[in-house]
C-alpha cells in the first residue's frame, strides 16, 4: 500500500507500506523503474510501461505486483543505499494516520455522546443510540489495543 508520492520534474517518487518493497522511482521520459528493497537494494528495471507503474503504485500488495508484472522486465542492480530514513518517514507517516483515524472515532464517539443527552432531555427512547455508542466505544478501544 502506498504510503507517500510526490511527482516532480516527470519523477515519481513513492513510499509503500510493503513487505518487501519500500520505495520507487519512476522517470516518465525513458519510463525507467527504480525500486528500493527492504534489503537495502536498489535495482533498475528500464522501459517499465506506464500501466505496469500504475499497478504497481495503486496495489494493496506491491509484492504480487512486482512478481506479476515488473519481473519480467530486464533489470540492472544499482547498489545498496541507506533505507534508514524511508524507514523512519514510512513509521511517521503510519503514526500519523493511526491519530487521525483514531482522533475520528473519538469525535464519532463524543457525537452520539450529545446525541443521547439531547435524546434524554426530550424524554424519547434512545436504546438504539445507546447500542450505536456502545459499539464505537468498543471501535474505539480496539484502535487503541492496536497500538499497545
Amino acid at each position: 500500500m502506498i504510503l507517500k508520492r510526490r511527482e516532480k520534474n516527470n519523477e515519481i517518487k513513492a513510499i509503500y507500506d510493503s513487505s518487501n518493497i519500500i520505495a520507487s522511482i519512476f522517470n516518465t521520459e525513458p519510463n525507467e523503474l527504480q525500486l528500493i528493497f527492504k534489503s537495502g537494494i536498489k535495482y533498475k528495471y528500464p522501459n517499465v510501461s506506464k500501466s505496469d507503474y500504475m499497478r504497481l503504485e495503486t496495489a494493496d500488495s506491491q509484492g504480487v505486483i512486482f512478481n506479476t508484472h515488473i519481473k519480467k522486465y530486464i533489470f540492472e542492480k544499482l547498489g545498496n543505499v541507506d533505507i534508514s530514513k524511508i524507514l523512519d518517514e514510512g513509521k511517521s507517516i503510519r503514526e500519523q494516520e493511526f491519530e487521525v483515524e483514531l482522533n475520528a472515532k473519538k469525535e464519532r464517539m463524543f457525537k452520539t455522546m450529545k446525541g443521547i443527552v439531547l435524546l434524554i432531555d426530550g424524554e424519547r427512547p434512545f436504546d438504539d443510540v445507546l447500542d450505536k455508542l456502545k459499539t464505537e466505544i468498543d471501535e474505539y478501544v480496539n484502535k487503541l489495543k492496536e497500538k499497545i
